[in-house]
């Protein structure tokens, strides 16, 4: 006969499970807002913030033609819009970039914000991967790591990334967005870094 404690961790476990599920799934709805970036010399990641505008990550873009691009519902062709850059914030590396999309991006969710996650929350990485496509990835929020006044702060996460999911979506499990994906542990590949949406918010604000 199974013992009290047995019962409360396999509880748990089962507890953690449903959580995972229900994350992964409510991701499906925002898959409108996670972009491929598509550079000269690489492939990254872009959140679409409007019918109009995109945010990445700074260290992505090289001088040359830039485009946003998504998979259509039909999944056999690619929406694929050339954008410009129209503001950046070097201390956060975050880029704003701006194209014509013509009406033809399918309706988006509307992009809802996080400026508070506390830490251990359940977190989703969704980026797009150059080999696999859209990828969604749990994990938990680990830690702040803040300057003096605090205006500036890097998440540290633990849902694993790879090259290319710079400028992807760290999303809570109501698919707010808490951060921006950008560096990476190379000798802990579980541990993962992003720039917290407040700083978009900020940039946004001044580009009005």
């Amino acid at each position: 006969m199974p013992s009290l404690k047995m019962l409360l961790n396999y509880k748990s476990i089962f507890a953690s499970i449903a959580l995972w599920a229900s994350l992964l799934a409510t991701a499906f709805a925002s898959d409108d807002i996670i972009w491929q970036l598509q550079t000269p010399e690489a492939l990254a990641s872009a959140i679409r913030i409007d019918a109009h505008r995109w945010a990445s990550v700074c260290h992505a873009l090289v001088p040359g033609p830039i485009h946003v691009r998504q998979k259509t519902n039909s999944e056999q062709s690619w929406i694929q819009i050339p954008v410009q850059l129209v503001a950046q914030d070097p201390q956060s590396d975050l880029c704003l970039l701006a194209g014509a999309s013509e009406g033809t991006i399918r309706a988006s969710s509307t992009l809802q914000w996080n400026t508070s996650a506390a830490l251990n929350v359940p977190i989703l990485v969704q980026a797009y991967d150059p080999h696999k496509g859209q990828v969604k990835i749990p994990g938990r929020l680990l830690a702040w790591h803040c300057n003096t006044d605090k205006s500036r702060c890097l998440i540290e996460h633990n849902a694993p990334t790879e090259h290319g999911y710079s400028g992807g979506a760290l999303l809570d499990a109501q698919q707010q967005l808490i951060g921006i994906l950008t560096l990476r542990r190379t000798d802990v590949p579980s541990l993962g870094y992003a720039i917290p949406a407040f700083n978009l918010l900020q940039l946004l604000s001044q580009t009005k």
